[in-house]
């Protein structure tokens, strides 16, 4: 190792602390030295590591949203690609039927009404641990619309699939839509509940948002309550098509360009 490091000779227009440093411990160094006297780096069998640059994608930190939001996975056939676009169009023309018209009682008559009954129906029994029965009551449709809202998550973050979590969430808008009606009859009292019965003639508390909403005051605002959800979730179905239409039109021409590239 050398001796203690020779005094600063003073080149004109550069200083000690301006020279290159030890590439391991940045320790001062002069150009005459070999070897630095501090950690013993012997700097002509220095090499440096080239740094490996990655792109910027969701995985490494890149521009996380856009890209997370309209990216499929890495290798996704066109085949299924078209094939979830297909379904994507089919809940586009379904969806009007629940939007349109609101007073029609659509949601509640069709096939999805039968998928979020036992989802509703779990939400009770769920909810029915916090031992208040308002809970116990909006439980039903708190499940009812968070558990296809879960399966948006989990298709988003963690199977990487956003054309099936924009599926997902346009199931979340019609469950929504399907209750609906449900608040809008928490005066009349009239739709046919589990078991045959209506609101007028089962004992209170049966009927769930008449419970819900006389128990809190907003009784007299039933019609505007189920108004709002109806267009939330209107809204929510034509954001998940939008969403996942532009998800296939982003997958389909940036498969385009790579195929330009590699000539083929």
């Amino acid at each position: 190792m050398t001796s203690a490091p020779p005094a600063d000779r003073g080149e004109p227009g550069c200083s000690a602390a301006a020279r290159p440093g030890c590439p391991k411990c940045s320790a001062p160094r002069e150009p005459a030295w070999t070897e630095c006297p501090r950690c013993g780096l012997i700097y002509e069998k220095y090499r440096e590591r080239p740094r490996k640059v990655m792109p910027r994608t969701v995985e490494n930190g890149g521009p996380a949203t856009l890209e997370y939001l309209l990216s499929v996975r890495p290798g996704t056939p066109d085949a299924a690609i078209f094939a979830k676009g297909a379904v994507l169009l089919g809940l586009f023309i379904w969806g009007w039927w629940f939007i349109t018209p609101a007073e029609g009682g659509y949601a509640m008559r069709s096939f999805m009404h039968l998928v979020n009954i036992p989802f509703h129906e779990a939400g009770h029994v769920l909810f029915r641990i916090f031992g208040s029965r308002l809970i116990t009551s909006l439980g039903g449709s708190l499940l009812q619309v968070s558990m296809p809202l879960a399966c948006a998550c989990v298709m988003l973050f963690s199977t990487r699939d956003p054309l099936g979590a924009a599926a997902a969430l346009w199931w979340t808008g019609e469950s929504l839509i399907d209750l609906a009606p449900y608040i809008a009859d928490s005066r009349a009292l009239s739709l046919p509940l589990l078991g045959g019965s209506t609101g007028a003639t089962a004992p209170y508390g049966f009927h769930d948002w008449n419970y819900i909403l006389t128990e809190t005051g907003l009784l007299r605002h039933d019609t505007r309550i189920a108004a709002l959800a109806h267009d939330l979730g209107a809204f929510v179905m034509i954001a998940a098509v939008a969403w996942g239409g532009a998800v296939i039109v982003r997958a389909l021409s940036r498969s385009g360009r790579e195929e330009r590239m590699s000539g083929r």
